[in-house]
């Protein structure tokens, strides 16, 4: 089935991150909303990039994990600095995975850098609408070190989805 891009979307959440150090399979910030990253009457798109700004340019942060959710995943651990861990109840939720490594990292010389992952063409559904869930547009995500990443104030990291939307 062919579909038509109605409009190219770019998202970006700056989730509350620690300034203690990461440790590998810890999440990053907690469950990120991407709100309105899908259009209401299709609740379709595609995640076609992901981008990390990191100000502090946490040097083992590229080695990371994005997992895209259409719901949010309320029964996994998805805690700030907890060890990751996906519910059962939350597994068919996983919309999408974006792994990122050293090849993604683009540094930007002032002690700030870019990790970028494009080329994607991830199809992502939201939720059919419910009486009790109207967020049925948006997408969450839970970001996941691979590394021992350590930011320098709570702001430092910026996540950024590029959707198109159907």
């Amino acid at each position: 089935m062919a579909t038509n891009v109605i409009e190219t979307r770019e998202i970006s959440v700056t989730p509350t991150v620690d300034t203690s150090i990461y440790a590998s399979g810890d999440v990053i910030g907690g469950v990120m909303t991407f709100a309105n990253a899908l259009r209401s009457y299709t609740r379709a798109g595609k995640l076609v990039a992901a981008t990390l700004f990191d100000k502090t340019a946490a040097s083992t942060l590229a080695a990371c994990t994005l997992w895209v959710f259409n719901a949010d995943p309320t029964s996994s651990t998805t805690t700030d600095q907890g060890a990751f861990n996906l519910a059962d109840a939350d597994v068919t939720k996983v919309a999408g995975i974006v792994a990122f490594t050293s090849d993604h990292v683009f540094d930007g010389g002032t002690g700030n850098q870019v990790i970028y992952q494009a080329g994607l063409y991830v199809p992502v559904t939201g939720q059919a609408p419910t009486n009790t869930n109207t967020d049925d547009t948006d997408l969450y995500a839970v970001l996941v070190s691979g590394g021992t990443p350590t930011f320098a104030a709570a702001t430092d990291l910026i996540v950024r989805l590029t959707i198109e939307q159907d």
